[in-house]
């Protein structure tokens, strides 16, 4: 273990712990990165909270308790307009609504792309 890879002392209480520079080795450059040979299949049972986000909008307290049957409330979306489809709260996809049988559903119209993270 060379003197850079000692694990620091505990300074006395109230002392203030001495700090100094850490040399670091160079990273030998590798080739091309292959991707993982990743079985994700333990995964695809974990339960998702999906939702769909038709619109939103905003009111006072006063507004809200004046609804009351046959209210329209205005989105902030128009008539067509592609509606979210979100996972977890994130927004994974757009879409449209269509009627299956008797009930409601989303057509994927267009998958969104990550956002890209900044390393730190």
């Amino acid at each position: 273990m060379t003197e850079s890879e000692k694990p620091a002392e505990n300074p006395a209480p109230g002392a203030t712990p001495e700090a100094r520079p850490v040399q670091l080795g160079e990273v030998p450059k590798s080739g091309p990165v292959e991707p993982l040979a990743v079985n994700i299949a333990p995964l695809m049972d974990v339960p998702l909270k999906v939702s769909v986000l038709l619109g939103e909008t905003r009111m006072s307290l006063g507004d809200l308790l004046r609804l009351g049957t046959g209210s329209i409330i205005e989105l902030s979306r128009s008539a067509g307009e592609p509606i979210d489809v979100l996972v977890n709260d994130r927004l994974y996809a757009r879409g449209e609504i269509v009627a299956v049988g008797e009930d409601f559903g989303v057509r994927v119209v267009e998958l969104v792309a990550a956002p890209k993270t900044s390393a730190a």
